[in-house]
C-alpha cells in the first residue's frame, strides 16, 4: 500500500497518483539520485572543524546533505538548464515533492541513523501486535464485519497508518541503498569499501595538514586500521539493525538481507585469523 504525501485537493490526476504511489516513487528515485550531489568526499565534522563555507552556510546543521538538497534543488530550477520535470505539477504537489525529497537526503546523514531505524522498527513492531491480537479468535466475537479496517499488514508487509510513518519508512529505504553495495557480490562490495577507506584516509592526511592541533578522525589515519579491517563493528552497531528492519518491515527485500549478510559472513571469516592473535 501507498501513502500519497502530495494531498488530494480534490485533484483526479493526484488521486491516480495517491493509488498507485507515483509521486513518493518519483521522489525516491530523485532523492536517490541527489542524495550526495557535488560532494566533497569530506565528513560533516571536517566540514564544521575546518569552518568550510558549507558549515557556515548551514550553521553546521548536515553541511553536506544540506547542501546535496539545495544545491540539487536549485539545479532543477535553473531555468538555463530545462530540466525541471515539476513544472506541470500543481505548485501545492511541487512543494510537497520538494519537502519530501528533502526529508529523504537529509536521512542519509548517520547523526540520525539509530533513531530513524528504532522508530521504524517500533511502528511495525505495534502494526503487528495489533494484526496478531485482531486475528485472535475473541476477536472474531467483537462484532467486526467486512467494513472493519484492516489492523495489521497481513503478512504483506509494513502498511503506514500515518504521514510520519510513510515518511519514516522511506528513509529507511533510501538509507538501504544508501548503503547499497552491502548486498553487491562480495569482489563488488569489497571494491567499494576500498574505496571509502581511501576517501576516509584521504581527509585525514588534510586533517593532519590543516587540523594539526586535533585528534585524525576515527578510521582516517592511514597509520592505523581502516574500515577495511573494522567492517563486522560496523556492520553489528550501523548495518545489522538497518537490514533486520527494512526486513521486517517488507519481506520483499529480503534477498537483499540474505545477500548483505553473506557479505557480513565473509568479513567475519577474514578477521577470524586477527581475533585468534
Amino acid at each position: 500500500g501507498q501513502w500519497h504525501l502530495a494531498g488530494g485537493g480534490g485533484n483526479p490526476g493526484l488521486t491516480h497518483r495517491a493509488k498507485s504511489g507515483q509521486f513518493e516513487s518519483l521522489a525516491l528515485l530523485v532523492a536517490a539520485a541527489a542524495h550526495d550531489y557535488q560532494h566533497g568526499g569530506l565528513t560533516n565534522a571536517y566540514l564544521s572543524s575546518a569552518r568550510d563555507p558549507r558549515a557556515l552556510r548551514y550553521f553546521d546543521q548536515r553541511p553536506n546533505e544540506s547542501h546535496h538538497v539545495a544545491a540539487s534543488l536549485a539545479l532543477l530550477e535553473d531555468p538555463r538548464k530545462r530540466c525541471n520535470f515539476l513544472a506541470p505539477m500543481p505548485r501545492q504537489e511541487q512543494a510537497a515533492f520538494r519537502k519530501l525529497v528533502a526529508d529523504l537526503i537529509l536521512a542519509t546523514d548517520m547523526a540520525d541513523h539509530s533513531r530513524i531505524t528504532a522508530d521504524l522498527l517500533a511502528a511495525v513492531t505495534a502494526q503487528k501486535a495489533a494484526a496478531a491480537q485482531a486475528a485472535a479468535p475473541h476477536s472474531h466475537s467483537q462484532g467486526h464485519g467486512l467494513d472493519a479496517p484492516p489492523s495489521g499488514d497481513g503478512g504483506g508487509g509494513f502498511l503506514p497508518g500515518t504521514e510520519a510513518e510513510a515518511v519514516l519508512a522511506l528513509q529507511v529505504v533510501i538509507k538501504a541503498a544508501d548503503l547499497g553495495h552491502l548486498a553487491l557480490p562480495w569482489d563488488q562490495h569489497l571494491t567499494w569499501v576500498k574505496r571509502l577507506e581511501e576517501e576516509f584516509f584521504a581527509q585525514g592526511d588534510m586533517e593532519k595538514q590543516l587540523l594539526p592541533d586535533s585528534p585524525v578522525s576515527f578510521l582516517m589515519d592511514r597509520e592505523k586500521p581502516g574500515v577495511t579491517k573494522t567492517q563486522l563493528g560496523f556492520f553489528q552497531f550501523v548495518v545489522d539493525p538497518l537490514f533486520k528492519t527494512l526486513g521486517n518491515a517488507f519481506p520483499g527485500a529480503s534477498p537483499m538481507v540474505a545477500a548483505v549478510a553473506a557479505n557480513r559472513e565473509r568479513w567475519s571469516e577474514l578477521e577470524k585469523p586477527t581475533q585468534a592473535t
